[in-house]
């Protein structure tokens, strides 16, 4: 991984002590290792699910089991169930083994018994930290000081306006300052086609098609430039399972 890339975590816990405590041993770890970390915090279930719906995306979510209204396991929920996210990895602690036959169907990294020590937590960064560099399943931009990072399969097209690039999602957009050449050198080219010299798309969101354009799942029409046309063809098709001549 370049030394721009980065790993967003959040830690979730109602106690501030916890939350201070494991961010001062993500950080510890991150430093040691030459690994650039962004941590956010929370004190709620409620506020975490909140941030997630708002497209905020984390590769590693440590949290409590026991919140308040929403519990780290309503939590763990959402996130597999209703957001469909099963990318992030999570690390339960609890003061208990009482919930740990409950996690099952969220899929875990681990699960830690209070108190939690160093050791232990550093085996699993290093572990969840593995992993993230394997999966290469997000786009990473920078906007203004801050990087982001949007899982790919979130993605429908993005689109090239001047200076800027806009990274189009199923119900908003994100924006930043870039070069779509670039991006077409970034993006998984296994899920991703260009189009024109201002689009490229997720096959995966591709609607309708014909010689001309495509119709992308948001109902947005998008022209194919004539350059492009012969070559993503049979691309286009063979992934909407058309075969043979048409």
């Amino acid at each position: 991984m370049g030394d721009d890339f980065m790993i967003y975590i959040a830690v979730c816990d109602v106690d501030n002590k916890i939350c201070s405590f494991m961010e001062h041993i993500i950080r510890k770890y991150a430093r040691e290792n030459a690994i650039n970390v962004e941590i956010d915090i929370y004190y709620s279930g409620e506020a975490l699910c909140k941030s997630l719906e708002n497209s905020n995306y984390y590769d590693l979510i440590c949290l409590d089991i026991q919140l308040q209204k929403m519990s780290g396991i309503d939590v763990g929920l959402y996130l597999r169930e209703k957001l469909g996210n099963d990318a992030t990895h999570l690390i339960y602690i609890s003061e208990s083994t009482n919930h740990a036959m409950k996690l099952f169907q969220i899929r875990p990294l681990n699960f830690l018994i209070k108190p939690v020590y160093d050791s232990a937590m550093w085996k699993n960064l290093h572990k969840a930290v593995q992993l993230i560099e394997k999966q290469n399943l997000c786009y990473q931009y920078k906007n203004g000081r801050t990087y982001h990072r949007i899982l790919y399969s979130s993605i429908l097209y993005f689109k090239s306006e001047g200076k800027k690039v806009y990274i189009i999602l199923d119900d908003h957009s994100k924006e930043f300052y870039g070069k779509i050449d670039l991006i077409m050198s970034e993006v998984p080219l296994q899920k991703f086609i260009r189009i024109h010299k201002s689009y490229i798309i997720n096959l995966n969101y591709i609607k309708e098609y014909c010689f001309e354009s495509v119709k992308m799942s948001n109902g947005e029409v998008l022209a194919i430039s004539k350059t492009y046309r012969k070559d993503i063809r049979e691309r286009i098709l063979s992934h909407m399972g058309v075969v043979g001549d048409v």
